[in-house]
């Protein structure tokens, strides 16, 4: 009995630790990694030209995939607690999919009166991104657009959305924030950086309600921008005949990163592929391009150190450097990171952060082994939380699960793996 339950637990460590390898760059499909970019979502495949994913379009939101099947009772008990958890954080920053391989007219005879309140995506074309094998599944996707989790909605679903809204916070939660990225997106265009404007009106124009002052606010901005944007694809135009392509390439780079989707993007881009076109000046437009996803990247590490999420910020600028070295956004990464870890009070909030996320993880893999009954390893770890981070909010959470904890049956115990040893997270 002790040794099946070894086999279950590394199981669900695995699954809770490991994250699958990224495939070559050109193979099809793509499989998500967690820490990266969650593949995108399109209604339909031959969609793909024709606008933004879906996922790109929820940056600013946590979003929760929920992959289900009708045919399957526990994925139907999931529908229940997804409902609730769409009622109760729908309208605060998070949003719920649900993820299906079957065919809406083929489900329809399973729901038996069964309501699902958030979107769904049916159809089989859904494996090709995600490769889930059992059902239900939960994935969970930061407000960056990265894959942080993957678990059994009935493994503390709300807890961990929650956790992960504490640590991205939702710009649609906060008017506040909104009316803000709105000032900043006005200011931007004054100064004629017409993608930075573009993106946080973009931003703005998604959380906020459509009919709101805001919304609407945001709407005529965008398109104030995109009007100023296609006078700078003039500039670029200009700039090409008078042969200062340093000039040409930055203005189409910008306009094709951060204005993508647009119509005006897409005029840069026929302008892109002519460059590109040109032996002499393939590199230099390539460099651009590079400079002004890199610009891109550090908007948001700047927005995640505004809110004070350092650890954040500095994976985002870690990522702008490790992607596009020898760039200006690259160099600006660096000075960053030198900032942000220079500062004192920054690298105590790092500190405090570190022993929360630690807490979390051990409280987790306490749940994970009392819910099987292996109570002696959830008491170390409870224990481990108790010990060592006694002012962490995990802390106060473990009082009473020690309290109910029941008391393990002596057995003869098999060799641990080392992977699940406290004593590897002591070091950690």
């Amino acid at each position: 009995m002790r040794a099946l339950r070894w086999t279950i637990v590394m199981g669900l460590l695995g699954a809770w630790a490991a994250s699958a390898t990224a495939q070559e760059e050109g193979e099809a499909p793509r499989r998500p990694v967690l820490g990266e970019l969650a593949p995108d979502l399109y209604y339909l495949e031959n969609d793909k030209d024709k606008g933004e994913g879906r996922l790109k379009k929820e940056r600013g939101h946590v979003v929760v995939l929920f992959f289900f099947r009708t045919d399957d009772s526990a994925s139907m008990d999931a529908v229940t607690v997804l409902n609730k958890l769409y009622k109760d954080l729908g309208k605060k920053g998070v949003t719920i999919f649900g993820m299906s391989p079957e065919k809406k007219e083929k489900a329809d005879a399973f729901m038996k009166g069964k309501q699902i309140e958030y979107g769904v995506f049916w159809g089989g074309a859904i494996n090709q991104y995600y490769d889930v094998a059992a059902f239900p599944k939960v994935y969970l996707i930061d407000t960056n657009g990265i894959l942080v989790d993957r678990f059994h909605p009935g493994d503390n679903l709300e807890e961990r959305v929650r956790a992960q809204m504490r640590k991205t916070p939702s710009v649609g939660a906060d008017p506040d924030a909104l009316k803000n990225n709105l000032s900043q997106a006005k200011q931007a265009l004054d100064g004629k950086a017409y993608g930075r404007a573009y993106e946080l009106a973009k931003n703005v124009s998604t959380l906020a309600e459509k009919e709101s002052d805001l919304g609407k606010s945001a709407t005529k901005l965008l398109e104030q921008i995109v009007e100023a944007a296609k006078k700078w694809l003039s500039d670029a135009r200009e700039a090409i005949q008078a042969k200062d392509y340093d000039k040409a390439c930055r203005i189409l780079a910008e306009i094709s990163v951060y204005l993508e989707g647009t119509p005006v993007a897409g005029e840069a881009g026929n302008e892109i592929g002519r460059l590109m076109g040109d032996r002499e000046l393939k590199p230099k437009m390539r460099k651009a391009l590079d400079n002004a996803k890199g610009q891109a990247l550090n908007d948001l590490a700047a927005e995640h150190e505004a809110g004070k999420r350092y650890v954040e910020a500095i994976k985002g600028y870690r990522e702008t450097i490790d992607k596009f070295p020898d760039t200006e956004a690259a160099a600006a990464a660096e000075k960053a990171i030198e900032r942000i870890s220079s500062d004192p009070k920054t690298k105590e909030a790092i500190t405090k952060l570190r022993v929360e996320e630690e807490a979390d993880r051990w409280l987790d893999l306490g749940d994970r082994f009392a819910k099987i009954k292996m109570y002696d390893k959830a008491r170390e770890y409870y224990e481990l939380i108790r010990d060592k981070h006694p002012e962490a909010s995990a802390a106060a959470k473990i009082k009473d699960r020690l309290k109910d904890l029941p008391k393990e049956l002596p057995e003869e115990q098999p060799e641990e793996p080392a992977s699940t040893e406290p004593a590897a997270e002591k070091g950690g």
